[in-house]
């Protein structure tokens, strides 16, 4: 499961602020876009991983991150991952690999719905309510308390939750199918 947190009025005009990876139920990490994105908000330019064509170099954090969400193989699940998407292109990043949407598998499940959100989704498949605001900015602790915290505690859940999602919605998206 992946989350990009981003901060602003809208996507188009987002500021990131990192992004949240599940690899596993009840595990999310995060990276702070300062460790990935230069300081005029793009990827640094690829460094060559090969100095004299034998000796490899330890690849950058902002390698890794840019590589890793530009990779088609490596399989993504999220919710909105189209919105998700747009705030990276503003930062000339592609996204790649996004196999698994929840929203979009719930508009394929209940396409009458008005409300095709993450907590609607985690309420009614999952059977637990979403952390509030003070929930999510209590899972960024520390003595540095970040001012992005809610925004980054929201991308964690947001990346656990869609992982969780997945089994539960692609049975859901077959059923549809069968019927």
């Amino acid at each position: 499961g992946m989350a990009v947190a981003w901060s602003g009025e809208r996507p188009t005009a987002a500021t990131i602020v990192g992004v949240a990876w599940a690899p596993a139920e009840g595990k999310a990490y995060f990276v702070p876009a300062e460790l990935w994105l230069s300081e005029q908000g793009h990827c640094p330019a690829p460094q060559g991983l090969f100095d004299d064509g034998t000796t490899p170099q330890p690849a950058s954090e902002a390698q890794v991150v840019c590589g890793i969400l530009a990779d088609p193989t490596v399989r993504k699940c999220g919710h909105d991952l189209k919105e998700q998407a747009v705030v990276l292109r503003g930062a000339e990043l592609a996204l790649a690999g996004d196999e698994f949407d929840t929203m979009l598998a719930s508009y394929v499940c209940v396409p009458g719905r008005g409300d095709h959100s993450l907590p609607r989704l985690v309420l009614e498949t999952l059977g637990y309510v979403d952390p509030g605001a003070e929930e999510l900015r209590g899972l960024v602790t520390g003595e540095m308390r970040h001012e992005h915290a809610q925004v980054i505690g929201s991308a964690c859940f947001a990346a656990d939750a869609a992982l969780r999602l997945r089994g539960p919605l692609l049975a859901q998206v077959a059923s549809v199918g069968q019927a």
